[in-house]
């Protein structure tokens, strides 16, 4: 009889351990409005090029009613890379996105570009279905979308949500980190892009 008594009070005090760990996980999801792990979600299926992809068009110009710009790092066991250049510029097709990435010096600088004729807001998931469709490099792409991220930075802070539902404003700094070596966000100088 004591030993069934005291697996009951084990029990009760695991139960109201867990309880109080979950209010304090909820509380600070609540706080923050992340949740405490990053995930990637599923991407639009059978895209094409040149199609537009999820309201974002492809067209012969860049738009000008909205132009802002983000900046994308992806950082692999402590090692620093950039998406490649020319996401979203589609030259088969005579167009480029209204979500892209130019070149500098053909390297990759890590800078989207919204560009949109309209009234138009963007997600880092729509720059990702974008750049699943460019004629460039898509290594790096798949290890972004085969795995969550270890850590998510978006200007300087760490975000837990579904990193496709990132809407991209103007100067934003995103992180996306896998592995156990985590980097600082890095600061970066948008003056010569407006």
């Amino acid at each position: 009889l004591a030993a069934a008594v005291l697996m009951l009070v084990a029990a009760a005090l695991i139960f109201v351990s867990a309880l109080t760990r979950q209010n304090s996980d909820s509380q600070l999801n609540a706080a923050t409005g992340l949740g405490l792990h990053p995930s990637i979600g599923q991407g639009q299926r059978s895209l094409v090029a040149g199609r537009p992809i999820a309201h974002i068009q492809c067209g012969a110009v860049e738009g000008q009613l909205v132009h802002i710009h983000q900046h994308l790092d992806v950082v692999i066991d402590g090692k620093d890379y950039l998406p490649p250049p020319y996401v979203g510029i589609i030259p088969a097709k005579g167009c480029l996105y209204w979500i892209h990435m130019h070149a500098t010096n053909n390297v990759g600088d890590g800078v989207i570009h919204l560009e949109a004729p309209i009234s138009a807001a963007a997600t880092l998931g729509q720059y990702l279905d974008v750049w699943s469709v460019s004629p460039v490099d898509r290594t790096l792409l798949k290890k972004v979308q085969g795995r969550n991220p270890d850590l998510v930075l978006v200007n300087g802070q760490a975000y837990g949500g579904d990193i496709r539902k990132i809407t991209l404003t103007a100067h934003m700094l995103i992180s996306l980190e896998y592995g156990s070596k985590h980097l600082a966000q890095k600061p970066f100088d948008f003056t010569t892009y407006g």
